[in-house]
């Protein structure tokens, strides 16, 4: 493995933004900067040259390629690559398209680099991951989908809106899947440490009902950014994979120590669920220290949790039946 070396595959929007956040957060030494094999290297140039002329600080090195064989040694992969929602389309319509682009980098992954993290972006991302998996045969610890750390800021935000807060003291967590899958338990929610429950009671707040219909309105709000944007968003899913490479590029020597990050991994009884879903994790220098299980989390989030696990679990079966 080469210590600080990063490979980014996919040079589409998300990729660029996660590029260009690796590169202003200065995390990695090179970044390796992929297209798909063969393609022609002129439209990637451009994107990368644009991160570089926005720049005048110093920053990883950025090297274009064509060739998977460059993926070679690296410490971190990300993997962005696939076919983007469309307004009409759910994540889920993205399956049969994505599983084959994921699985063959899987492959390469597998060959040329099989002491890396292999981090997925690429939708739907809990059963990419399950592809993800199950192809380089990696340790669960060293695969990792994106999480709903975006979802969680998005939730935040709007709680903090209703309340007339700024959500810079608000935290919480986000567990299932994307859309229609997420479990979002208010109860884990807090405001300077003080749960939102308790906060809404102590200052007697009448908006427990406003703030359960945000919850619920959350899982469908990414809709209206497509819509408007014409596009899949990029900015913010290319922010938040960046902060989780972070996390472990700069992540403690000690492999048992880390950080809280949401994530989307393979479960091993955790919550009573054998299967892969998005849940706190500890994350750390070389991936998962481990999995974070939440207090307070009620029978109807269990519920909610186990039907996303089934639903992750029929997508990726569908995903394997459409590979050769």
């Amino acid at each position: 493995m080469i210590p600080g070396k990063i490979s980014v595959i996919g040079i589409g929007n998300v990729g660029q933004s996660t590029i260009m956040n690796l590169f202003e957060k200065r995390i990695g030494r090179c970044i390796y900067c992929l297209d798909i094999p063969g393609a022609d290297l002129a439209p990637t140039k451009a994107r990368i040259d644009e991160i570089r002329d926005s720049h005048e600080q110093l920053g990883p090195d950025l090297i274009e390629s064509n060739n998977p064989k460059d993926i070679e040694g690296s410490e971190i992969v990300i993997i962005t690559s696939g076919r983007p929602r469309k307004a009409d389309q759910k994540r889920d319509d993205l399956v049969k398209g994505n599983a084959g682009i994921v699985a063959e980098w899987a492959d390469y992954v597998k060959k040329y680099a099989p002491e890396a993290v292999f981090v997925i972006v690429t939708n739907p991302v809990a059963a990419m991951t399950g592809v993800a998996l199950e192809k380089t045969g990696f340790p669960r610890q060293r695969v990792l989908g994106m999480g709903s750390s975006l979802d969680a800021k998005r939730v935040i935000r709007e709680f903090a809106k209703t309340l007339g807060l700024t959500s810079t003291h608000m935290q919480g967590y986000i567990l299932g899947d994307h859309g229609d899958n997420m479990v979002i338990p208010i109860e884990n929610f807090t405001i300077y440490g003080q749960s939102l429950r308790s906060y809404l009671e102590s200052s007697k707040s009448s908006k427990l009902e406003e703030i359960e219909k945000i919850a619920e309105n959350m899982k469908t709000a990414s809709q209206y950014l497509i819509e408007g944007l014409r596009a899949s968003p990029w900015l913010g899913p290319g922010e938040h994979v960046a902060n989780q490479c972070e996390h472990m590029y700069y992540g403690p020597q000690n492999t048992l120590q880390g950080t809280i990050y949401n994530a989307i991994v393979k479960l091993e009884g955790e919550y009573g669920i054998n299967g892969v879903i998005g849940v706190p994790i500890k994350i750390g220098r070389r991936g998962m220290v481990e999995v974070i299980e939440l207090e307070n989390f009620s029978e109807k989030h269990k519920k909610e949790l186990r039907e996303a696990s089934r639903h992750i679990k029929e997508l990726t079966d569908i995903a394997f039946d459409t590979l050769p």
